[in-house]
Formats: structure tokens, sequence, C-alpha cells
């Protein structure tokens, strides 16, 4: 501990603080809790750098603030573990600061574990590498704002019927302003950041899942969300992407595939009126039947009345969907292959797509096409039937 207390000519008191330490409960079986802290308090409106010496032996504490301004903090690292059930670890910090009107406070939280369930971890729930990053704002009139990234791993354990686990990233800042905070976690030199390019008030989400249950339901993707808000105008974007979808036998050897499927979408909301854009395209295939059916399916549509050049980040990695149409156009937009096969009986492959476009003066255009179509019916090695083929 060091501790500077000023009082000035007309008795107005002030003081700095810097004291850290490390605390632990002993003696109870059930409950462990130890830990680091550090506090920091500088009131005194002035930059400091004292050294108090302690003890006989030459011993000394430093007291240093490099800036003036009226600072309260408090970091450290825990550890909890509650009979085995609960267990919890990470590092943590809180800064408040004041500077004239404005009050400033930080909440970090970085390196963080926890478990919730049975003591051996045969069967619970499990967060790994969660952090979070938060900056509060309170101005002179009592208006208070905040942005914050936060983010983490996380799993079920012990359910051989059911696996579940993801990734998750969650972003907002209803500040109206840039923002670029570092906040110091734990009693070493590690931060967490909280940054933002503009003011834009956002929303966002993104992740990744992974899902199987029992077998007969598989999914793994990733995905996004996002909401701005600009004036009366309000935007949601959404979007997923690297998803496989499996319904049927755990073995795969029946059952219904969904590979590669895409979304993204954009919602638009302005004087009460809504509009969207839409991408969406994926594979499909039946799995283990007599019956052959493969196919692959694209959709667009916009209805916005403009044109669209919008990205939805999904996942944690960096992906993202697109979502671009180059003018306004009303239109509606389906288009694909399939190829199907009835035990070599029926055999129908080929390329269609249907358009409806709505132009300004309300009337309405439909588009139906079909190419490279070929149908057989007959026996299964095609020597005795009869074949129908509408070229490109």
């Amino acid at each position: 501990l060091g501790m500077v207390m000023l009082q000035d000519a007309l008795g107005a008191s002030s003081y700095a603080l810097s004291a850290e330490g490390g605390a632990e409960l002993v003696g109870i079986d059930a409950l462990t809790l130890s830990g680091d802290l550090l506090v920091r308090v500088n009131n005194t409106g002035m930059t400091l750098d004292v050294t108090i010496p302690v003890g006989v032996s030459g011993n000394s504490v430093s007291v240093v603030f490099d800036s003036a301004v009226d600072v309260q903090a408090l970091r450290g690292s825990i550890d909890i573990d509650i009979a085995g059930f609960v267990v919890i670890n990470g590092d943590f910090g809180f800064e408040k600061t004041v500077v004239g009107a404005q009050t400033k406070i930080l909440i970090g939280a970085a390196n963080v574990n926890v478990y919730l369930g049975v003591p051996d971890r045969s069967l619970g729930v499990e967060v790994t590498g969660a952090f979070l990053g938060m900056v509060m704002l309170q101005d002179a009139a009592g208006t208070s704002s905040y942005a914050l990234q936060a983010g983490g791993n996380a799993a079920l354990i012990g359910l051989d019927v059911l696996t579940l686990t993801g990734s998750l990233v969650v972003q907002v800042n209803n500040t109206g302003q840039a923002v670029d905070a570092t906040i110091a976690v734990g009693t070493g030199s590690d931060t967490v950041s909280v940054s933002f390019a503009d003011g834009t008030n956002i929303q966002a989400l993104a992740g990744s899942v992974e899902l199987d249950i029992a077998g007969f339901v598989t999914l793994t993707g990733d995905f996004g969300f996002e909401k701005t808000v600009v004036g009366a105008d309000t935007k949601i974007l959404v979007g997923a992407a690297n998803v496989d979808v499996f319904l049927g036998l755990p073995d795969q050897s029946l059952g219904v595939s969904i590979t590669e499927a895409q979304l993204g979408m954009v919602m638009l909301q302005s004087a009460g009126v809504s509009t969207y854009a839409l991408t969406a395209s994926g594979n499909t295939a039946l799995v283990g039947l007599p019956i052959t059916l493969t196919g692959s399916l694209a959709v667009r549509v916009n209805t916005t009345g403009a044109a669209v050049n919008e990205s939805v980040a999904v996942g944690t990695s960096g992906d993202t969907v697109d979502i671009i149409f180059t003018d306004g156009a009303n239109i509606q937009l389906v288009s694909g292959e399939i190829h199907l096969d009835i035990a070599g009986f029926v055999t129908l492959e080929g390329e269609f797509g249907f358009e409806k476009t709505t132009a300004t003066d309300g009337s309405t255009r439909v588009l139906v096409g079909a190419a490279n179509v070929e149908v057989f019916m007959g026996l299964p090695d095609q020597s005795l039937g009869v074949q129908v083929t509408v070229p490109e």
C-alpha cells in the first residue's frame, strides 16, 4: 500500500492510493476462492511520483500517476471453485474517470473460463476463452450510453446423444462517436480493447455453431446478425455461410443432406415502410434410397427499390456474405439444377429458372426458362424406353 493525502490552505482534502495483494479463503473444503488485486485511486487533480520508505531495511513503496485525471481503478485475477459444480477463473479490470462533467467507466475481462456441472467434468457446460470490453459514458445532462465488445467459446459436455459447441462475438455501440479504449485486466500487462471506427449506432452478433442430436440431425455453419440505426432509418443484416445439415441415420447411410448453404439478407425500414433484399443458395441430396435426387438452388429477391451492396460478417474468422444488386429493379428470381433417378426407370436432369419483375408502372413480367433438360423413361440400361431432350 502506498498513499498520499493532501490538504490545501482552504482545508480541502484529497488523496492518491496504490495498493495490491493476494487473498485466499482457507479451511472450507467445498469452497475455494483465491485471487490477486490491484487498486489505484487519484483525486488530487495532479500528477504524482512519490516514494515512501517502509520498514528498516531500505524498502519503499511508490505512488505514481502520470495523469492528473480523477481516476478509480480496480483490477485483478480470480479463481473460484464451489464444490466442483461451479469453477470460474479469469482476469478482470474496472476503471472510472471523471473529466469535467463527463464520467467514463471501463469494464474488462479476459482469459475467462467457466464450468458448471458435476465435479469430475463428465457432464456440464463449459465456456472458454471468454472476453469482455465495455465503455460506459455519462454526460453533464445525465444521458448514458455504452460501447461493448465480447466473445467466447461454449460447449456441452457428457451428453452422448447431444453435441453442441460454438463461438460467439458481440459488438454494440450507441455512444454516437468513435471508440478506441484499452482496458487493463489482471495484475500483469494483459488488456482488452474496445474499438469502433465511427459513431454508427450498431448492434452485431456473429458466431459459429456445431450441433449433433443423436446423429439424426447434424448442423454446422457460421452466422451473423447486424442492426444499424441512422436517424429514422433502420437496417438489419442477416447472414449465414458454410452451412451443412444432415437429417437421417447416424452413419448417414439414409437421409437428406444439405451442403454449402448460404444466406445474405438486408432488411430496411424508413418512415414505417419495410423492404428487403435477399440472396441464398445451397445444394441438397437424398441419400440411401432407390430414388436419387440431387440439386442446387439459388434465390435472389430485391424489393428495396434501390441498388444494394452490403456485406455481412459471419462466424468469428473474418468470413463475410455479400448481398449485391446492381440496380433497384423489383425482382424475384429462382434458378438451379436438378438430377432425379427413380430406380433407373425415370431419369430427369436439367437447369431451370423463374424470374418475376415488377416495373414502376405496376406491370409484371414473369420469365420461365429451362435448358439442358433430358428425360428418360424405360429400362435402367436405357436400351428400351422414351427419351426427351431439350437442348440449351
